[in-house]
C-alpha cells in the first residue's frame, strides 16, 4: 500500500492528500492497493486529482470513500478539494493515465489471458509493473501518434 505524491506538491495539498490516504488505507484495509495524487488539486485526469486503486470494486466502496472525503474536507476546510477516481488494480489504462501525468511512467500491459487468469485468482498486483519512460521513448511515441493522425504521412 503506497501513496504516490509528487515531491513538488504544495504543502497544504500534500497534507490534505496524506490525511485522505491515511483514512482510506485504514478503512479499506486489505482492499486498498495504492493512491496516486496529482501535484496540485487541479482535476486534470478523468476530472480527478487523486486515484484510489483497490483490489475489488464493491457496492459500498464509493459510499465509504465519499464518507472519508467528507471527513477530510470538514477537518481541513474546502480549500483543497480532493476529487478522487476509484479503479480496480487491473484497470491499467486508468492507472497508466495517472502515472503518465504524475511521473512520466507507464504500466507495462500484460496479455488479456494473463489478466483474466489473475483476475480469477483475485490478484493482479504482480502484473502491475511500472517503468520510467525515457524522453526518447516519449518523443518516439508522440511522433508515431501524430503520424497516425496525419494522413499525408502514411506511406512516407
Amino acid at each position: 500500500m503506497s501513496l504516490d505524491l509528487p515531491e513538488d506538491s504544495p504543502e497544504e495539498w500534500a497534507r490534505a492528500v496524506k490525511l485522505f490516504y491515511d483514512r482510506v488505507r485504514e478503512r479499506l484495509s486489505n482492499n486498498f492497493v495504492e493512491m496516486i495524487a496529482l501535484s496540485t488539486p487541479e482535476p486534470e485526469v478523468y476530472s480527478s486529482n487523486v486515484l484510489v486503486v483497490v483490489r475489488r470494486v464493491t457496492p459500498s466502496l464509493a459510499e465509504t470513500v465519499t464518507e472519508i472525503l467528507g471527513e477530510v474536507h470538514e477537518e481541513l476546510g474546502q480549500d483543497y478539494l480532493i476529487m478522487p477516481t476509484m479503479a480496480p488494480d487491473f484497470a491499467t489504462e486508468v492507472i497508466n493515465q495517472f502515472r503518465v501525468h504524475v511521473r512520466g511512467e507507464k504500466v507495462i500491459p500484460v496479455t488479456v489471458e494473463d489478466e483474466e487468469e489473475k483476475r480469477d485468482e483475485g490478484d493482479l498486483s504482480d502484473f502491475m509493473k511500472v517503468r520510467r519512460t525515457t524522453k526518447e521513448e516519449k518523443k518516439a511515441e508522440e511522433e508515431k501518434s501524430s503520424q497516425k493522425r496525419d494522413p499525408s504521412t502514411v506511406g512516407s
